[in-house]
C-alpha cells in the first residue's frame, strides 16, 4: 500500500513537472527505454577555491550544498585542476583525458602565427579538434554541454553556449514563439523573479559604477562592461542554464554538464572573498537545488548529481598600476639591458614588434597597457610577442635563446623587472623557475620549494614541467605569483587564476561517499580522475578491482549492515540494482545482510540481483533461496569483504502455508578471527514468528555456533521491541540499539516516514557497540521500502560469557 501511494505520488509530480511540459512543446527528443541506465549531471560553479567554498558553506550563502553534505552523505574532495589553472585546460583533460590542454586562455598558436584567447570560436574549435585525436572517448557523448569552453563530444545541437560554437545563431537556435510563450507560462514565478532581478541588477550596477569610479578609482568603461556582464551571464545565463539542463534530465540525457560563471565573473572584478562575489553563491546554490530536485524525479534515467569547480582564484595586485608600465615595456627594457651590458647573446639587439603588444592589449583588454608601451625603435621591429592573461605572461622570441641566454634575462625581469617568477624549460624533463630568492628546478625541487598541501607537490612538480614544454607555451612563461609574495597579476582585476598558486590550484569537488574512484584519487581529484569515475558510473569504462587492505593487528572494527532491499523496486518503481549498491557503497560495510532478493525473477527484468550488487561492491555474496517465484528465486543474502563459508542455510519448517521463511548461517574469516553470521527474514504474523524464534534458538541454527566465538544475527525480523519473539532472542544475544547510550533507537520502516523498529542487529558479548545509523536521505528513501541499519562493532579479544550464553552453552 505504501509503495503504490509512493509511486502515485512521483507519477504525479511527473506529470506536473514544468520541465516535462515544456519539453513536449519544444519536441525535444527522449532517450527511450532508459529509465533503469544509470546517468550523471555534472554542475561546475566557476572559479571557486576549496577555501572559498568552505567560507561560503559557513557564512549561510549555501544552504542547499551543505544540506547535501549533512543529509545526503556526500563528501567534500580536493580538486587540483592541474596547470594551467584555467577552465579550457581543465575540461580539455576532463572531456578527453589530455593534460595540459591549452598554454594559457590567451596564446600563440605557433603552427599560424595566430595570437589570441579562447574566446575566439575558430581557435576553440582547433584546440577541440586537437584534443579530439590525441585524447579517449569524449566524455560528453550522447549528452549535453552548457556554457563550457568545448562541446566535449555532445552534438552540436546539444552544445549550449560553448566556445566552440559561441554566436547569435547559438543564442536563438532554439527558440520559437510558441516555446518562449510555453516558458513564460510554465516558469512564470521564476520570469517574475527574473524581471525583478533584471531591474535589481540595473540599479545595483548603477550604485556600484559610481563606487567604482570614484571612491576605487576604477575605469568607467571597464565598470559598465561588468554591469552587461552581471545581468547576462550572472542572471540571464543562469536562469537559461538551469531551465534548459532540467529539460535534458526530463530528456534523460546520458551526462550532462552545467556550468556557472556567476561567482568566477564577480570574483575578477571584485576578488574572491568580496562580500558581493559570495553573494552570488546563494543564487548558485538555488539552481543547484532545482536541478538536484529535476535529476531525482526525473524519469528518464537514474541520475547522479556531481558538483565541482575547476579551480579558484587569487586575490592580487594589479603589475600594471603596481608600477605603471605593461609587461611588455618591461620584457623590451630587459632585452635592451643586456645588450647594453654586453651579455653575450645579446649584442645584436632582437627586434620588438609593437604590433604584438597591441594584440596582447585586446586580449586581456586593458586600454592603458598600450597607451604606456615603450615606443620601439626601428631596429626593434619584429622581437618578440607576448600573450598575457591574468596572472601569466608567455613571452614568444623571435630570435631562439639558449638556456642560459634565458636564465639571465629570467634573472633581470626577476631583479629588476620585479616579476614575481619565470619559469622556461632548461632541458627535456626539466623546467627552472627564477625567482627573487633564487632558482628552483622542476619536477626535483617541488617538495621542498612548493607550500601545497604534500600530496599535490609531486604532481604539481610534473605538470610544471609538461606546461613549459606545451608547442604553444612561450620562451618564458612569466608568473604573478611565488611563495613568498602576495600574488599579482599582469592585467587590471581584484581577482586572477592561471598559475600555480594555492587558491588558484585548489577546487572543490562534492560526490556521494564512497563514490568509485581511480585509486590514484585517494588523496585529491583532478581533472582525469573525475573523468574516469565519470566513465565508471556512467558505465563507458569500469575501472580495475581495487585491494582490500588487512585487517590491522589489535583492535578490530566492523560495519555492519541489515537491509530490506524490495526487490530492488525502489519507490519510484524503478528496478534498480545499481542503486542500491550505491546505497551499501554510501556507508562503506564490511558485512551486509540484504532481504527480498529477486534472482532471475521476469518481474525484475531477470537481474541476479545479489550478485551484480556483490560485483559493484567488489565483495563475496552468499544466496539463500526461500522460494521459487516469477521463473526465478527470492530470498536473502549475505555481503562480505572477507571470505565467506556457509555453515547452514535453509527454509524454517513452519510457514503456515504463508510465504516460506528461512536464514543462513556463515563463518566469516576475518583475516584470522573467525566471527558467525547469521542473516534472516521472519514472517509476518505472530503465530510464524514465534516459531521461527524457536527454530532459530534450536540446534539447526544458533546452536550450532561455538559461545566462545563472535556470534552476529541480523535482518528484516518483523517483530517490534517488546515482542515475545524479540524477548526471546535478547535473552541470546543483544540488540545493538539498546547497546549504545545516550542514543534514542532508530526506527526503519517506512522509508519515507519510518514509524515502527523491525529491522535489527544483535551480537554476542564479544562485540562493543560504538555507533548506529539509519540514514534517512533522497537515495535511502528512494532506493527501497526500508531503511537500512547500520552498526559499528569492535572486536573483543577474550570477553566473560555472559549468563545467557553459559545457558546456551550447557544445553
Amino acid at each position: 500500500m505504501v509503495y503504490w501511494y509512493q509511486r502515485f505520488r512521483r507519477k504525479a509530480r511527473r506529470a506536473f513537472s514544468r520541465s516535462e511540459w515544456l519539453r513536449r512543446v519544444l519536441r525535444q527528443p527522449v532517450s527511450r527505454s532508459t529509465a533503469h541506465e544509470p546517468g550523471l549531471l555534472l554542475i561546475q560553479i566557476d572559479g571557486l577555491s576549496l577555501r572559498q567554498f568552505e567560507r561560503a558553506i559557513s557564512e549561510g550563502n549555501m544552504p542547499f550544498v551543505r544540506r547535501l553534505m549533512e543529509r545526503e552523505n556526500y563528501r567534500l574532495n580536493t580538486f587540483y585542476s592541474g596547470l594551467p589553472s584555467t577552465t579550457p585546460a581543465v575540461q580539455g583533460e576532463l572531456y578527453y583525458g589530455v593534460k595540459c590542454a591549452v598554454p594559457a586562455f590567451g596564446f600563440l598558436d605557433r603552427s599560424t602565427n595566430h595570437l589570441g584567447s579562447m574566446y575566439e570560436t575558430e581557435l576553440c574549435k582547433a584546440v577541440e579538434y586537437e584534443l579530439s585525436q590525441k585524447g579517449d572517448m569524449p566524455l560528453l557523448k550522447g549528452g549535453s554541454s552548457w556554457v563550457n569552453m568545448y562541446s566535449g563530444g555532445a552534438a552540436p545541437e546539444e552544445s549550449h553556449y560553448c566556445g566552440t560554437n559561441l554566436g547569435l545563431r547559438d543564442l536563438f537556435r532554439a527558440m520559437t514563439l510558441g516555446g518562449v510563450l510555453a516558458a513564460i507560462i510554465l516558469y512564470f514565478p521564476s520570469v517574475i523573479r527574473f524581471v525583478a532581478l533584471f531591474i535589481w541588477e540595473h540599479i545595483a550596477g548603477l550604485w556600484g559604477l559610481l563606487h567604482g569610479v570614484f571612491s576605487k578609482r576604477e575605469h568607467i568603461f571597464k565598470e559598465i562592461r561588468f554591469i552587461i556582464s552581471r545581468i547576462f551571464i550572472g542572471t540571464g545565463l543562469r536562469e537559461i542554464v538551469t531551465m534548459g539542463a532540467g529539460i535534458d534530465l526530463a530528456r534523460g540525457l546520458p551526462i550532462i554538464h552545467a556550468n556557472f560563471l556567476m561567482y568566477d565573473e564577480r570574483s575578477h572584478h571584485r576578488a574572491p572573498g568580496a562580500p558581493f562575489s559570495h553573494r552570488g553563491l546563494r543564487w548558485v546554490d538555488d539552481a543547484i537545488r532545482k536541478l538536484y530536485r529535476e535529476a531525482m524525479n526525473s524519469a528518464g534515467r537514474e541520475y547522479q548529481v556531481w558538483i565541482f569547480s575547476d579551480h579558484g582564484q587569487e586575490t592580487v595586485r594589479s603589475y600594471i598600476e603596481e608600477y605603471h608600465k605593461s609587461l611588455g615595456d618591461t620584457v623590451l627594457e630587459g632585452l635592451r639591458a643586456l645588450h647594453d651590458e654586453g651579455v653575450r647573446g645579446f649584442r645584436e639587439l632582437p627586434k620588438y614588434d609593437p604590433r604584438s603588444w597591441i594584440n596582447v592589449s585586446q586580449v586581456h583588454r586593458d586600454e592603458q597597457a598600450h597607451e604606456r608601451a615603450t615606443e620601439a625603435t626601428a631596429a626593434e621591429q619584429g622581437a618578440f610577442t607576448i600573450a598575457a592573461r591574468g596572472p601569466v605572461g608567455h613571452v614568444y622570441l623571435v630570435k631562439p635563446l639558449t638556456p642560459d641566454q634565458k636564465r639571465a634575462l629570467a634573472q633581470w625581469l626577476v631583479r629588476e623587472g620585479k616579476v614575481p617568477g619565470v619559469l622556461f624549460s632548461k632541458a627535456p624533463g626539466k623546467a627552472l623557475w627564477v625567482h627573487p630568492k633564487g632558482e628552483a628546478l622542476f619536477p626535483d625541487d617541488a617538495q621542498s620549494f612548493l607550500p601545497h598541501p604534500e600530496a599535490l607537490r609531486r604532481e604539481m612538480g610534473q605538470d610544471i614541467v609538461t606546461w613549459c614544454e606545451h608547442k604553444n607555451s612561450g620562451d618564458l612563461i612569466l608568473l604573478g605569483w611565488n611563495p613568498d609574495t602576495h600574488p599579482m597579476t599582469f592585467p587590471v582585476e581584484r581577482g586572477s587564476h592561471a598559475g600555480p598558486g594555492l587558491e588558484e590550484t585548489q577546487g572543490m569537488v562534492l560526490l556521494p561517499a564512497n563514490t568509485r574512484v581511480p585509486a590514484e584519487a585517494q588523496n585529491f581529484f583532478r581533472p582525469s580522475t573525475l573523468r574516469a569515475a565519470a566513465l565508471h558510473a556512467l558505465g563507458r569504462k569500469r575501472l580495475p578491482a581495487s585491494r582490500r587492505a588487512k585487517v590491522r593487528e589489535g583492535v578490530r572494527r566492523l560495519r555492519v549492515m541489515t537491509y530490506n532491499i524490495h526487490s530492488c523496486i525502489g519507490m519510484d518503481g524503478r528496478v534498480s540494482p545499481s542503486r542500491i549498491a550505491r546505497v551499501i557503497r554510501s556507508f562503506d560495510p564490511d558485512i551486509v545482510a540484504l532481504q527480498e532478493v529477486d534472482c532471475g525473477c521476469s518481474r525484475t527484468r531477470g537481474d541476479d540481483q545479489d550478485k551484480m550488487i556483490a560485483d559493484e561492491l567488489e565483495m563475496h555474496t552468499s544466496f539463500c533461496c526461500t522460494m521459487e517465484r516469477s521463473g526465478g528465486f527470492y530470498g536473502h543474502a549475505v555481503l562480505s569483504r572477507y571470505p565467506v563459508e556457509v555453515i547452514s542455510s535453509g527454509l524454517f519448517s513452519a510457514h503456515e502455508n504463508r510465504e516460506p521463511r528461512g536464514a543462513l548461517l556463515a563463518k566469516i574469516d576475518l583475516d584470522g578471527q573467525a566471527i558467525y553470521f547469521l542473516s534472516t527474514h521472519f514472517g509476518l504474523t505472530d503465530i510464524e514468528r514465534n516459531a521461527h524464534i524457536a527454530e532459530l534458538l534450536g540446534r539447526e541454527w544458533l546452536g550450532r555456533t561455538p559461545p566462545e566465538e563472535p556470534l552476529i544475527v541480523c535482518g528484516d525480523f518483523n517483530m517490534m521491541p517488546g515482542s515475545r519473539p524479540y524477548r526471546r532472542l535478547a535473552e541470546r544475544v543483544h540488540d545493538v540499539q539498546t547497546l549504545v547510550k545516550h542514543r534514542k533507537p532508530l526506527k526503519t520502516f517506512f522509508a519515507f516516514l519510518p514509524v515502527s523498529r523491525i529491522d535489527h542487529i544483535f551480537v554476542s558479548n564479544h562485540f562493543e557497540v560504538e555507533d548506529i545509523r539509519v540514514p534517512q536521505n533522497t537515495l535511502t528513501r528512494t532506493a527501497s521500502d526500508h531503511l537500512p541499519l547500520i552498526a559499528e562493532l569492535k572486536v573483543i579479544q577474550s570477553p566473560k560469557p555472559d549468563k545467557a550464553e553459559a545457558t546456551y552453552a550447557q544445553t
